[in-house]
């Protein structure tokens, strides 16, 4: 691995457990503002601030670092995401079913 600046805490995190990286990189000490938090998207409403927190903290414990606050967006996402997805498969297999 070829690193263009000097190794900061992040990065020698990622070098330990590159498996345990979400997709998207952060530093740790990265702060988010009052107008940052309250500007998501409007596809990412549904998550409250105390989702997110829960989320920062569960997937926090589960890595043995930090996860940021854009990880822990791009988690819920994914996990919605993939509910829409299972949901669009059940509502196919219904249909198919009906349809015999």
């Amino acid at each position: 691995m070829i690193y263009t600046e000097p190794p900061t805490k992040t990065t020698e995190i990622f070098r330990e457990k590159p498996s345990e990286l979400t997709g998207l990189t952060c530093k740790v000490e990265q702060a988010v503002t009052a107008k940052q938090a309250s500007s998501k998207p409007v596809s990412a409403q549904w998550i409250t601030d105390e989702l997110l927190a829960e989320t920062m903290g569960l997937w926090s414990q589960s890595y043995g670092r930090e996860v940021c606050y854009d990880e822990a967006m791009e988690i819920l996402m994914n996990v919605k995401a993939m509910a829409e997805y299972f949901l669009a498969i059940q509502q196919k297999t219904g249909k198919e079913a009906r349809q015999k």
